[in-house]
């Protein structure tokens, strides 16, 4: 296994509120792929003019980004019509994210991230990108920073669980251990509403042996369960954070570290 250049993109999209399938994971990643061009630091693209997009990026008369999309790329075992399918479910899909508007208002934008699909008469297949969902991808520059992630670590993942988790580990993983509120990263996973102990079956543990068994992988994780809010009355405290620390499968200082560590003790069992 050898480090590939990464693939940038906004951490707007690595951290956002949506619930993709599989597929529809593997579709994102070719779209960001495409985009890399445009990951400029020049551009504040959150805030950026329509004019400023219309001079950058060649967006036809509807003003929406085209896109072709090759199929092999979403899908190496050759599920045309299914992942076809895939495709069109995503014109349902919404991404949410928040920006300052004209007002200096803190605004929470919900908008689709796809907005046409033409299929011509060979089958090829371009989507269209309106500009709001651009500018949830291409966030990323000087004071911003952004995600930069293996490509094929993504896609070769079969769980979405594990691969959006991967592209946060991606964000952090030269601070190496980051936390989060359990109740911000289900929200952000669109997860059903887990108790913790289920959080952690269906999603940590399920992305730890994913990662762990996935050759392709460049990177592995342990987590630890912690309480940090503040105790009221009186009973026992649940965990409320979940806190990650990013091993590089590719470093041998780093995966023996991962093997000799006693970081923490949630992996003993799985």
């Amino acid at each position: 296994m050898k480090r590939n250049k990464g693939i940038i993109q906004s951490n707007l999209a690595t951290f956002g509120v949506y619930k993709f399938t599989s597929w529809q994971m593997n579709c994102l990643v070719h779209l960001v792929e495409q985009l890399q061009p445009a990951m400029s630091r020049d551009v504040v693209w959150l805030n950026a003019d329509l004019k400023v997009f219309q001079e950058t990026l060649p967006l036809d008369k509807n003003g929406n980004l085209l896109i072709p999309i090759q199929m092999n790329e979403i899908d190496k075992h050759h599920h045309g019509s299914i992942v076809l399918n895939e495709i069109k479910k995503m014109f349902k899909q919404t991404i949410k994210y928040n920006f300052t508007n004209e007002q200096g208002k803190l605004v929470r934008r919900e908008c689709y991230l796809i907005s046409t699909m033409d299929i011509d008469e060979d089958d090829n297949i371009v989507l269209g990108m309106p500009v709001t969902s651009l500018r949830w991808l291409l966030y990323y520059g000087k004071g911003i920073g952004g995600t930069i992630y293996d490509k094929k670590s993504v896609v070769s993942m079969n769980g979405v669980y594990a691969k959006r988790i991967f592209m946060m580990l991606s964000r952090w993983k030269d601070k190496r251990v980051f936390s989060m509120k359990i109740s911000e990263l289900m929200d952000e996973l669109q997860t059903p509403q887990y108790s913790v102990q289920d959080f952690e079956r269906f999603v940590l543990k399920t992305a730890f042996r994913e990662m762990i068994n996935n050759l392709n992988s460049v990177l592995q994780f342990k987590y630890s369960l912690s309480y940090t809010g503040t105790k009221v009355g009186k009973g026992k405290r649940g965990f409320d954070t979940v806190t990650f620390k990013v091993y590089d499968k590719l470093s041998e200082a780093q995966m023996e570290e991962f093997l000799t560590d006693s970081w923490s003790n949630r992996i003993n069992d799985i």
